[in-house]
């Protein structure tokens, strides 16, 4: 009968041991679950900033388009108003030149052409 206490001790303790192996894998899986969860979580946030970046990079590309083309039709002005403006300070240059003529003829200080 030794032999059978002795049976029943060593499987008595094997069932111990198999119990507190079976709750210390319960608890890694509990563990992995909830970083699975995490790991989703995140994956989930990862997809939505992701979109988010690409909405972002969207209307950025598109702004800098607009941005562009503003500034074409901005320089085509300016280069317009430069035309004007010298256009402007030719005849401006040539209305002082006859006025001063025209002052001079009226005067009499303008020597006579031979």
């Amino acid at each position: 009968m030794i032999v059978a206490g002795e049976q029943e001790k060593r499987l008595s303790l094997e069932v111990e041991y198999l119990q507190r192996s079976f709750a210390k894998v319960q608890q890694e899986l509990e563990n992995t679950r909830r970083e699975l969860e995490a790991a989703r979580k995140f994956e989930h946030e990862n997809i939505r900033l992701q979109a988010t970046l690409e909405q972002t990079k969207h209307y950025s590309d598109q702004r800098i388009k607009e941005l562009l083309e503003q500034m074409h039709l901005s320089q085509q002005r300016i280069e317009e108003l430069a035309e004007k403006q010298s256009r402007l300070e030719r005849e401006i240059g040539e209305s002082y030149v006859k006025g001063v003529m025209d002052t001079l003829r009226e005067k009499g200080d303008l020597p006579k052409k031979e």
